[in-house]
């Protein structure tokens, strides 16, 4: 089993990187995010899943060892593939997906990752209490985000990301949920 690769980038593919490592080309299914930062030549250092089906193999690379452990925890979920977990994860920090996973809130979560409301709500019941360590202390979006202003927020038809990037420039010491609303608001225009 490969747990960790290091190389260079040879090639971008849509979803997957072409890493060159002891003298073999490895391909790599990555996140949009390390996706988007890889750079062809560049050297890069992924945690890895290998996964075995009947009639294919493949790796999964993650930059960080938080990410690998959490993709490897959606796993535990039946119904949930490689390729699923991997989408999840692309749509927030790790951190955030497990504050709402641990919050119990399966129409946020869904809203959040694309899911659709079954498996959205199956993570929720299945991964509830260990997902909580990882989000740590963390809020929903690491600093002092609710879930309730986020949900608020895409209720007036703002996308999870939008809302979420709005209520992380609400100064801090606006401790109101309505005012962190409104505050909200007006950065999103």
């Amino acid at each position: 089993m490969i747990a960790y690769l290091q190389g260079k980038i040879i090639t971008k593919e849509d979803n997957a990187l072409v890493v060159f490592a002891g003298g073999i080309g490895y391909r790599v299914f990555v996140s949009v995010r390390v996706l988007e930062e890889a750079r062809a030549g560049q050297e890069i250092s992924l945690y890895t899943h290998h996964h075995q089906r009947e009639n294919e193999e493949s790796l999964y690379g993650f930059a960080t060892e938080n990410e690998w452990r959490f993709f490897g925890l959606l796993l535990t979920v039946s119904g949930i593939g490689p390729k699923s977990a991997l989408a999840v994860l692309a749509s927030a920090p790790v951190e955030e997906l497990a504050a709402l996973i641990a919050q119990g809130d399966p129409v946020l979560l869904g809203q959040a990752s694309g899911l659709g409301a079954k498996t959205s709500a199956k993570l929720v019941a299945e991964l509830k209490d260990k997902a909580a360590k990882f989000a740590g202390r963390r809020g929903v979006s690491g600093d002092s985000v609710a879930g309730d202003e986020i949900e608020a927020l895409m209720n007036l038809g703002y996308s999870f990301n939008q809302a979420r990037e709005a209520l992380k420039s609400v100064d801090r010491a606006i401790t109101d949920s309505g005012e962190r609303i409104r505050q909200a608001l007006r950065k999103v225009g």
